[in-house]
């Protein structure tokens, strides 16, 4: 079918590939089926013999002629509107049908089988919702059962709000009446105008009911159709006579479309009714208002009403005229059954224990071997005789007949195995019971059906991941502030990332997810829920893409998942909290995700940042602190750096770096003197040489050095170098000129004399000094002057090429 322009916008589907609007009307929609039930009504309206319901229809034809005059006329018409049948579905010239869950044919309509068959084997209802499932089957075919309501009605107070369920004794035998009814082989004939109506109802304390029905020429009374209502609160408390009244009304307005327009004969057993509602006179002046309401509905319809003895209005039908000892013979059989069952469920007693023990196989020849006095030894040393039964210590020993009578015992009140098990060992024996306690138990459907959850299993913690963003977990919270929130939580460190979201589809997700990935990367595995963002085969596309691992909680336990569920949690109460602050959601979420960044984890010790980022990040906190760069200068003013204690006595054996030796780096000598708080000067084989403690490294004492360090400076002797030491501005004091060096260490000689030694120069290597000859043990070897280049001082000018 067609759907008109201005309602497809309403059919739109929202599809991961975009909107779609339907032209045509599709199944699933709560009105499609009346609307399709309208137009095909409209379609064959008028052809006779033509009943379609839904994609059902139904021919008939009182003979041939006319039954191929209708299948022309429905073939013609549905070809006419594209209407396709299914041939493979279609029986042509059958002499009886189903059709709506009953069997037609020329005599009438008949129950089907099947629901027959459904009603028979219904079991007792356990709770009010079974009672509704079986009300409902017996009401499809209602119009079968007289005064169905009155009988059912023991049912239906037990569907009424706030009462307690309780199958009673007159639940039970309404239950059983109701099947015998349905079960019963009633027709209902056919309409024929032709033929003389009755319409005959009935009230009692609780409900109404009536009965449509033919008169046929032979005088026999034919129904057409059952009806029957339970009576509201008020209703029964109405008077008989307008309970009468009120079945009357009723009955008429059920059955109007076969009343209206033709004469019909009212049957009651309420004989003032006759006079109130009979059409020879006029309502007597002193009738109720609630009868004269009555009569004025009825006014519109063309009857007779007539009184029938009560005993003969409950025979509304031939079919309740039968044989009276076939009924009593129906009777009987429900009470030999209900007799028999009575005795199966009756509790096993001592009496018939003593009657079973002598015949049991197990039981028999151990009760025979008591009597006789026979020398019994072991387990079987403590069985006793009581009145005819075995005990074993003080429990009674059952039959292997009774067992499964005394298992069902021990379980009415479903107590589960362990208690079964400590009842059943006061009191009875059996070889196995345990087992067979056991076997009931797990066995017993309402237990499994209404057992309680069982134990939660112990924790199982994630394993913790080696490294940041190695494992994430997602999860949406909300609507917080009509916000949808995306979490994302990182399982090492538990860094949180949070998208505010205004649709939670999967599109939506993976746009979030890309925009993360992009600035940390994809991870290995990820975790969620089984929500339908994350379960969508776009969303699987996006994960196998990207070679992540895809990993989902168990259904209904959200707690696998708990990283996520967590932090849900403290997004809500966070942003709640904060709901008085001014600012967007956004400024608010902010806010969170700055304070908790920073602040250590409960699990981890640190904080996020300093776990994700290595570093911990800065908030308005820090401000509190002093800054870093002004406590790294009181340290260095304290000296409290690891180099700053190295320090060397005179007399030490140390090596000494030296800079214009091709054969070594390193020369070995002695400490002559301190000269400040960094420098020293050393005695190298005769030679002193002064450096900065970062070229001299101590040796052990017993290091000869045969080789002698070049002699490319100044020669000094002893006594000038200790004097001229005492003039010597060090390197300290000469960058920074305001400072002093304190006693010895203070001097005026110019820094041009003696270079900085802080930053040692290839270049620029220290001065040595030689010592004066009285005081070498050894003459020196004679160094080769050096050849030092110079400059020459002319001003080189470029030519003048041209004058002008």
């Amino acid at each position: 079918m067609k759907v008109h322009p201005e309602s497809q916008k309403l059919l739109t589907i929202n599809t991961h590939k975009g909107l779609y609007i339907c032209k045509r009307l599709m199944y699933g929609l709560n009105g499609a089926p009346a609307i399709w039930q309208r137009y095909v009504d409209g379609l064959f309206q008028g052809m006779q013999g033509v009943k379609v319901f839904m994609d059902d229809a139904r021919i008939t034809g009182s003979d041939e002629m006319s039954h191929f005059k209708a299948l022309e006329e429905f073939f013609k018409k549905c070809k006419e509107h594209g209407l396709k049948l299914n041939l493979s579905k279609s029986q042509f010239f059958q002499n009886e049908i189903n059709f709506l869950g009953h069997k037609i044919d020329a005599n009438g309509l008949h129950k089907t089988d099947e629901k027959i068959s459904a009603v028979v084997k219904a079991p007792v209802p356990k709770n009010v919702q079974e009672v509704k499932s079986f009300l409902g089957l017996v009401n499809f075919y209602g119009k079968f059962c007289k005064n169905l309501a009155t009988i059912a009605n023991p049912l239906n107070n037990l569907t009424k709000k706030d009462v307690k369920f309780k199958w009673s004794k007159d639940c039970q035998v309404a239950f059983e009446q109701i099947k015998k009814e349905i079960c019963s082989p009633k027709v209902l004939v056919h309409y024929d105008p032709e033929l003389p109506l009755t319409l005959a109802s009935d009230a009692s304390p609780v409900g109404v009911g009536c009965v449509l029905a033919h008169i046929y020429p032979d005088g026999s009374e034919r129904p057409i159709a059952f009806a029957s209502k339970t009576l509201s609160k008020t209703e029964q408390k109405y008077s008989q006579i307008d309970k009468e009244a009120l079945a009357i009304v009723w009955a008429v307005k059920k059955f109007h479309l076969y009343l209206k327009g033709r004469r019909f004969t009212l049957v009651t057993d309420h004989k003032p009714l006759v006079a109130i509602f009979g059409s020879k006179r006029g309502l007597p002046v002193l009738t109720a208002t609630r009868l004269i309401h009555y009569a004025l509905i009825l006014q519109s319809f063309q009857f007779d009403i007539v009184f029938r003895k009560t005993a003969d209005h409950g025979n509304a039908d031939f079919l309740s005229r039968l044989p009276k000892t076939s009924e009593e013979l129906e009777v009987k059989d429900d009470i030999t059954i209900f007799q028999m069952t009575q005795i199966e469920t009756l509790p096993v007693t001592s009496r018939e224990l003593r009657q079973e023990t002598g015949k049991d196989e197990e039981l028999g020849p151990l009760l025979r071997a008591l009597r006789e006095g026979r020398n019994l030894q072991g387990r079987e040393a403590q069985y006793t005789i009581e009145d005819g039964c075995i005990l074993y210590g003080q429990r009674v020993c059952i039959p292997k007949k009774y067992q499964k009578n005394v298992l069902d015992e021990l379980h009415t009140g479903h107590l589960g195995m362990v208690k079964m098990k400590a009842l059943a060992r006061s009191f009875v024996y059996w070889k196995d019971i345990d087992k067979d306690i056991e076997d009931a138990v797990r066995n017993c459907v309402d237990c499994a059906r209404h057992k309680t959850d069982p134990a939660k299993a112990k924790v199982h913690y994630w394993e913790y991941p080696s490294m940041p963003w190695e494992r994430i977990h997602i999860d949406f919270a909300g609507p917080i502030f009509e916000h949808m929130f995306l979490l994302i939580v990182d399982a090492h460190s538990k860094w949180l990332e949070v998208y505010p979201m205004k649709l939670t589809t999967t599109k939506k997700t993976i746009e979030c997810l890309r925009d993360s990935f992009a600035r940390f990367g994809l991870p290995r595995v990820l975790v969620s829920d089984n929500g339908s963002q994350f379960t969508s085969h776009e969303f699987q596309r996006f994960m196998q893409s990207n070679g992540i691992k895809h990993k989902t909680s168990a259904p209904f336990k959200p707690s696998s998942n708990g990283q996520a569920e967590r932090y849900v949690a403290t997004l809500k109460q966070s942003l709640r909290a904060m709901q008085k602050y001014e600012g967007s959601i956004q400024q608010k979420l902010s806010t969170f995700l700055l304070q908790y960044r920073k602040a250590p984890n409960a699990t981890t010790t640190h904080s996020p940042a300093m776990l994700f980022l290595k570093r911990e990040i800065r908030t308005r906190i820090d401000l509190l602190l002093p800054e870093l760069k002004s406590r790294v200068q009181d340290r260095i003013r304290k000296g409290v750096f690891e180099f700053r204690d190295r320090k060397f006595d005179i007399g030490d054996k140390v090596a000494v770096r030296i800079y214009r030796a091709a054969n070594s780096k390193w020369k070995f000598g002695k400490i002559v003197n301190r000269d400040g708080v960094l420098h020293y000067t050393v005695e190298v084989q005769g030679t002193l040489v002064r450096r900065h403690v970062d070229q001299i490294r101590p040796v052990g004492e017993h290091v000869q050095e045969n080789d002698f360090i070049p002699n490319v400076h100044r020669r000094f002797s002893a006594t000038d170098v200790r004097e001229s030491n005492q003039n010597l501005q060090h390197a300290e004091t000469a960058e920074n000129p305001s400072s002093q060096v304190p006693n010895e260490e203070q001097g005026s000689s110019s820094t041009s004399a003696v270079p900085s030694t802080d930053v040692p120069a290839h270049d620029s290597p220290p001065s040595d000094v030689q010592l004066d000859s009285s005081q070498m043990r050894s003459p020196p070897v004679p160094a080769s002057p050096r050849q030092v280049p110079r400059h020459s001082g002319r001003i080189r000018r470029p030519p003048k090429r041209l004058d002008l």
